[in-house]
């Protein structure tokens, strides 16, 4: 009773002094490390300076054990619970230094050390007085070699909180560290028996591990869920191919379930780090990758919307038309539907009603062409065409020879001259080409006067400007009708048919036959003056033309010449 009472003395007196004193001014202790496993060996490192010289001092050394318990340091290094409360007494100070490894941690046999925590404590106090000059204390911990129990949960994906549960952790953060997987893990709180850390990144199924200030637990088998680290492109269409990096994934590609917005995509190649998959007709939403029944954080991913037919494919402005597909927004006003795309008199439709599936849209007033929709700013895939009736603007000419090409200027052509079809009155010509606001047709030598129609993809023109056909080259006026055998007038022919390789030809008295060679102003206008040496008399003026292996002659008109 009476040490325990001195150490109480003691304790009081030097609570009392140390208001005075300033602590590890002059004196301190520690240990070289703040985390000892059992059976490892602990040195003390302590140094004395800056006192006066010839101080006399009592110097005590104590060691708080983890029960409470209070040893001291004998005269032989040793704690034990027999020492006297003084190490050193009536001592004339001189500076000491101890370095790291030369001075053991020892206690009596009689005392067992039990893992907890150890506090190290030095005292220095003036001789005869005892009043406490300075002292320095410090913390250890003994542990016995950390032992891992379980892992809570047994498997995660990266960013997921653990519960490491074992004995042996200490309870210093800052001494422990954790790995998962291959990867080094921040320890969040340590208690002795559990730590808490989360899934690092780039952490890969194997094991978990516990280090104590170096000292290694036994391992504890830990799988880690797979991780999508890129895409390589996050705006994909339906059947498109993309490569997802990242980790965890499974070698045998049917063992990773990849998901679009929930909708399954076909993984065609795995790796544990890269995946190939075919992207599936699903929406926009999350991508995620499923292995081993966990599943990776998403991330964002944008399905291109598709177009797969419009109907009716023709019609006129203001008619309602339903575009189908996929991936549309259920949104009327997510989605700008354009008429005649890409061309510069393109025109922008109304979207009525929406679905993912459909989009009802009123038919704007333009002109036959592609046809593209956009959901959320992203042009969908696939090709659709609407066709307006095809309209006949200007024909040239109205009057013509059968078997002679007429041109056709007008709109919603098509540039494929098979997909269009001329005809004047029930006669169909022949397309010799074709743009999307010209036609070129020559008539068939059997063709007659009638209303001329353009056919487009089965939907006709309703402008039809009346053409006439004449079964020849036709001849309507001359002028002047009658001229001086020497004068250098010029005779201006009219009609219809006046192409190059036409024969004009004047037949006179006696049927004498004289070929001209008129000036072709244009198809309905000629001009020529009359050959030296004609004689005078009464002339019929006539064309010839060969078309299509077949020659022939306009109508006559009368001539006459004069002496």
């Amino acid at each position: 009773m009476k040490r325990v009472v001195l150490c109480v003395i003691i304790s009081i007196v030097s609570f009392v002094c140390s208001q005075f004193a300033w602590a590890g001014n002059n004196i301190s202790i520690s240990t070289s490390k703040g985390v000892y496993v059992r059976n490892e060996p602990v040195y003390i490192q302590a140094a004395l300076t800056g006192l006066p010289a010839n101080t006399t001092l009592n110097l005590a050394v104590s060691l708080r054990m983890p029960s409470g318990e209070i040893l001291f340091m004998g005269g032989n290094g040793v704690f034990g619970r027999a020492n006297p409360l003084w190490l050193i007494t009536n001592w004339p100070y001189s500076p000491f230094n101890v370095a790291d490894g030369a001075l053991p941690l020892v206690v009596s046999q009689d005392v067992s050390m039990t893992p907890g925590e150890y506090r190290l404590r030095i005292e220095i106090y003036a001789a005869y007085t005892n009043v406490l000059i300075d002292y320095d204390e410090s913390v250890f911990y003994l542990v016995a070699t950390p032992y891992l129990d379980r892992v809570e949960p047994s498997k995660g994906i990266t960013g997921d909180v653990l519960k490491l549960v074992g004995q042996g952790f200490g309870n210093l953060a800052s001494k422990v560290k954790i790995f998962v997987g291959g990867r080094e893990a921040t320890p969040m709180d340590v208690t002795d028996d559990a730590a808490y850390t989360w899934v690092p990144y780039g952490a890969v199924s194997g094991q978990v591990q516990v280090s104590v200030d170096g000292a290694l637990s036994n391992p504890v088998n830990f799988i880690v869920g797979p991780y999508i680290d890129s895409v390589s492109a996050n705006v994909a269409g339906p059947g498109d191919k993309i490569n997802i990096k990242g980790f965890n994934f499974d070698v045998d590609k049917n063992k990773n379930y990849v998901y679009f917005n929930g909708i399954r995509g076909t993984v065609n190649t795995a790796t544990a780090t890269q995946l190939n998959v075919t992207v599936p007709d699903g929406n926009t939403g999350p991508l995620t990758v499923s292995v081993n029944d966990m599943t990776s954080k998403p991330v964002s991913m944008t399905i291109l919307p598709v177009m797969e037919a419009i109907t009716p494919a023709f019609g006129e402005a203001g008619q309602t038309v339903v575009i189908s597909g996929k991936n549309f927004s259920p949104v009327p006003s997510n989605n700008y539907v354009v008429f005649n795309a890409g061309a510069t008199s393109q025109v922008a439709a109304a979207v009525l009603e929406a679905t993912t599936a459909t989009l009802l849209v009123r038919a704007p007033a333009s002109e036959t062409g592609k046809v593209l929709v956009y959901t959320d700013g992203q042009a969908a895939k696939g090709s659709l065409t609407f066709t307006y009736p095809p309209a006949v603007d200007v024909v040239t000419p109205t009057e013509i020879v059968a078997g002679d090409t007429i041109n056709i200027a007008g709109r919603n052509f098509d540039a494929t001259a098979a997909k269009n079809t001329v005809t004047i009155g029930d006669e169909v010509l022949t397309i010799l080409s074709s743009t999307a606001n010209t036609i070129s047709a020559r008539l068939p030598m059997t063709a007659v006067s009638g209303p001329l129609k353009v056919t487009v993809n089965g939907v006709g023109s309703k402008e039809s400007p009346f053409v006439t056909v004449y079964g020849a080259p036709q001849l309507q006026s001359i002028t002047p009708s009658s001229v001086s055998a020497t004068s250098s007038t010029e005779v201006v022919v009219t009609g219809v048919g006046f192409l190059t390789g036409a024969s004009f030809q004047l037949t006179g008295p006696s049927n004498s036959v004289t070929t001209l060679s008129p000036t072709l102003d244009s198809y309905t206008k000629a001009r020529f003056k009359l050959p030296k040496g004609l004689a005078s008399g009464s002339y019929q003026l006539t064309v010839k033309r060969t078309l299509n292996g077949r020659t022939i002659t306009s109508n006559a008109v009368a001539l006459s010449v004069t002496p």
